[in-house]
């Protein structure tokens, strides 16, 4: 099983202590920031296959953010995760349909459901053939 780069930009500790526990070797490479210009300042010279974006940073929209991933690495994965937005918001829908993102993990979020977000053969939410994940 070849281990999987992953970048996880969240400004929530508890967020990121959680996903740190959840992807780990030698499955997942997990580099945890905490801001999006560090995301974009690392993308300089590091590249990842995986990314996992919370839509409200501290310096900057997550959209955004997921937006300059995909200038920077257009085969990028790219899930965005969210207390703000929630799978039927009109912003995420058009992020998925414009393909800056691939999946939407609403928080709070089960384990399962981020992992098979992540997973571009899994169908993203639990069950359903649809990119919107919850809980």
């Amino acid at each position: 099983m070849r281990e999987l780069a992953v970048l996880l930009v969240d400004d929530e500790p508890n967020i990121c202590w959680a996903v740190k526990a959840l992807l780990r070797p030698p499955r997942y490479r997990l580099l945890s920031l905490n801001s999006g210009s560090e995301a974009l300042s690392r993308l300089q010279h590091e590249s990842f296959e995986r990314f996992i974006v919370d839509a409200k940073l501290q310096d900057m929209n997550g959209l955004d953010l997921a937006r300059r991933i995909r200038v920077l690495n257009p085969e990028a994965w790219i899930v965005l995760i969210s207390a703000f937005y929630y799978s039927d918001d009109q912003t995420v829908t058009a992020a998925l349909s414009e393909g800056s993102i691939q999946r939407f993990v609403a928080k709070p979020f089960s384990h399962q459901a981020l992992l098979d977000a992540l997973d571009p053969e899994s169908s993203a939410a639990e069950g359903s053939d649809d990119p919107l994940a919850s809980h």
